[in-house]
């Protein structure tokens, strides 16, 4: 085929210039980026799909100063998501604040949500408040020390708070809280000895009858 990507079979012969459809893929002039185009001749320039840039030697005279259009994609420093500014050979990854969704939790793990990750631009902590990440705004502001150590978190809500005290009871009392009347009962039988079983509801039932019937009688 034109793009030297193999031997194409099953080609009428009056054909001269036969493209086999798969990715070009030569390198571009960014350094970063492949050719997207489908296979083409090396006279025809790479470069995105409605663009002039130019690729390689083969593929054109590009500028490998320019970027050639495509996402950037390389990973960024603040949380090693994809770039995603226009492609920028010899700079580094503009300092902005991450748009990537990421998957978050609250401290306690009871929560989580697909929220913004929001790293970057000078803040690498950000905290997002459980009905934000609900509704998919998130309401926190970003704290840290750019490390790219910090995770992205959601603020716990009542309930978390709820739960949290119920287990501190728990642990100094031995009683569990959540448990609520199945817990009592528990407790109830511990007591006072086992719930009656099945036969001695029977037996009880059979002394109740005959003492009401000597009771009609």
């Amino acid at each position: 085929c034109v793009g030297n990507h193999g031997d194409a079979r099953f080609v009428p012969c009056f054909i001269k210039h036969i493209s086999c459809s798969r990715r070009c893929a030569r390198p571009l002039a960014c350094g970063t980026h492949a050719c997207p185009r489908p296979c083409h001749s090396s006279a025809e320039p790479c470069g995105p799909i409605g663009s002039d840039f130019g690729g390689d030697g083969d593929g054109g005279d590009g500028d490998d100063s320019v970027g050639c259009g495509l996402a950037c994609v390389l990973p960024r420093g603040a949380c090693r998501h994809p770039c995603a500014a226009l492609c920028h050979p010899g700079e580094p990854c503009p300092e902005v604040v991450c748009a990537q969704m990421t998957l978050a939790r609250c401290a306690c793990g009871r929560l989580k949500a697909e929220v913004p990750c929001g790293r970057g631009g000078g803040s690498d902590y950000v905290e997002f408040s459980s009905t934000g990440a609900g509704s998919g705004v998130g309401s926190g502001t970003g704290r840290g020390t750019g490390t790219g150590d910090a995770e992205v978190r959601l603020a716990c809500d009542s309930e978390c708070e709820r739960l949290r005290r119920n287990a501190q009871f728990a642990a100094a009392t031995g009683v569990n809280a959540d448990a609520g009347v199945t817990g009592a009962s528990a407790a109830f039988s511990a007591a006072f000895g086992p719930r009656r079983t099945e036969p001695d509801r029977a037996v009880y039932g059979t002394f109740l009858l005959d003492m009401a019937q000597r009771e009609a009688g």
